[in-house]
């Protein structure tokens, strides 16, 4: 005796938007404004790869994942997202926390395929100690190859190695300004497309940039 065959519909979701609020309920996963994340970080382990991460104006200071050994990121994008901001640098902020050593908060992580948007960066800070890429590089972010960030601003982040502001991955239409590391104090090994590095400093080399490739970019008044 012969059973039925089953049929069974199989449906693959590219991703999906949720949301980040500074007065957000918190409940996951965070679907909607009324129910957004009050920190990024749990909306982005909330999410799946090709999703969106949708962020409301605001100064972001908590929550927090370290990556690989490395010191705490405010946030840490492991996966292919798009976390990106409503309205901009100028209203929204990813706050890290200094100064460089064992308690320091680097502002962001960003994996291959991952892009940030529309984001101010500062107080981010490195490890003084441990492995010399993850741990004491990017004050501000710290990117793996493939990862974009665009349209974000980059303040008063310190590295004790390698960019102050970046390190590493594709960088668009950004500024950096303030930043200080002992290389590249406002960015080292980035590929940096229609950006600004002003007043930055590097005690050892280049003080706006160490490294990577600079196109239609301006480099002004670093030490």
């Amino acid at each position: 005796m012969f059973q039925p065959l089953c049929k069974i519909s199989i449906e693959i979701y590219p991703g999906y938007t949720n949301f980040v609020s500074t007065v957000g309920g918190h409940i996951p996963p965070f679907t909607n404004w009324d129910n957004a994340a009050t920190n990024i970080q749990a909306a982005i382990e909330a999410n799946i790869p090709g999703g969106v991460v949708l962020v409301a104006d605001g100064v972001y200071a908590d929550g927090g994942a370290a990556v690989a050994g490395g010191p705490t990121n405010r946030i840490a994008i492991t996966n292919a997202l798009k976390v990106h901001s409503v309205n901009g640098p100028a209203f929204t902020t990813i706050a890290g926390g200094g100064p460089c050593g064992e308690a320091a908060v680097r502002c962001a992580y960003v994996t291959t395929g991952a892009r940030l948007s529309g984001f101010t960066l500062t107080s981010g800070h490195t490890w003084t100690t441990g492995d010399t890429e993850r741990a004491q590089s990017g004050g501000g972010a710290w990117c793996e190859a493939g990862a974009t960030v665009e349209n974000c601003l980059f303040h008063d982040n310190e590295a004790n190695l390698w960019g102050g502001g970046i390190r590493n991955g594709t960088v668009l239409n950004s500024s950096f300004w303030n930043n200080s590391a002992l290389n590249g104090g406002g960015a080292s090994g980035a590929m940096l497309h229609q950006c600004i590095l002003s007043n930055n400093t590097a005690t050892g080399e280049g003080g706006g940039v160490s490294g990577g490739s600079l196109e239609n970019v301006l480099v002004v008044d670093n030490q």
